[in-house]
């Protein structure tokens, strides 16, 4: 291949990049100057969010479209996973694999909540964080089998630095893992189509979690929970 060619074919490689870059950064400023979003504290949070190149920068990219896409179609339910992972008890180190567990698991189930809830700010330190400042319903894990279940009316750490001042519901990780956000658009969508939400009877009586179905996929996605040599 001659230098003309090669000069040819690594323009247009450079070109397409650049398109992609342009299309990922185009799409985040187009939700920071129509929507709730804020590109500033966002990329704050994710540092990656900028970078197309990376699993971390599409998937964050991927996480705020679709919350925003979602709320635009007005969803009666919106409904928000999340887990926690940590070590299973026991003796570790000494060159021993660590074993991982995932300890907690949860939703919040949020009726009418629309784009205004989410509220970008800095904590007292001058971390950057999102909250969800809207009522939910928490349905939480007791022993990965019962489950319990509140109202909560206080506004609700969704990504970011946590404050003393933020409520962190069920446990002082929950904005450490990217959740996973849904929306039905009424009750019988959401007790039949949900597949992880189980055998919903009634919002505001009964939506239990079967804790083994909820935690199967990040099992077998996560590093972590690769059996031992």
């Amino acid at each position: 291949m001659d230098r003309q060619k090669r000069s040819e074919i690594l323009d247009e490689k450079k070109a397409r990049l650049t398109e992609r870059l342009d299309a990922h950064v185009g799409t985040l400023e187009l939700l920071d100057a129509t929507t709730s979003f804020d590109f500033d504290i966002a990329t704050d949070i994710t540092p990656q969010l900028i970078d197309n190149m990376t699993q971390e920068g599409v998937e964050a990219l991927n996480l705020w479209k679709s919350i925003y896409e979602g709320l635009a179609d007005g969803p009666k339910y919106t409904v928000i996973r999340r887990y926690e992972i940590d070590f299973k008890p026991g003796c570790h180190g000494f060159g021993k694999k660590a074993e991982y567990d995932i300890s907690d698991a949860w939703i919040r189930v949020y009726r009418d909540l629309d784009q205004s809830a989410f509220e970008f700010t800095r904590n007292e330190n001058g971390a950057a964080q999102v909250f969800i400042n809207h009522p939910s319903t928490i349905l939480k894990t007791l022993d990965r089998k019962s489950i319990d279940m509140e109202q909560d009316d206080e506004k609700v750490l969704f990504l970011g630095a946590p404050s003393t001042q933020a409520p962190r519901q069920p446990g002082a990780k929950e904005y450490q893992n990217t959740p996973t956000v849904l929306f039905f658009p009424d009750l019988p969508e959401l007790m039949i189509h949900s597949g992880k939400i189980t055998r919903s009877v009634s919002m505001g009586q009964y939506l239990p979690i079967r804790f083994d179905e909820y935690t199967k996929f990040e099992k077998s996605t996560d590093p972590r929970f690769t059996p031992a040599e």
